[in-house]
């Protein structure tokens, strides 16, 4: 549950009103980092 929260709290702090870039790159690295997807 902690690992949703750090990234909820990741998400949000992303700026991306013109171009969600960053929020995907950073879903991504997290999939990387979290599971084997």
């Amino acid at each position: 549950m902690q690992e949703l929260s750090a990234l909820t709290r990741r998400l949000v702090s992303i700026p991306s009103h013109g171009d969600e870039t960053a929020a995907g790159d950073a879903i991504e690295s997290w999939l990387d980092e979290q599971t084997d997807a």
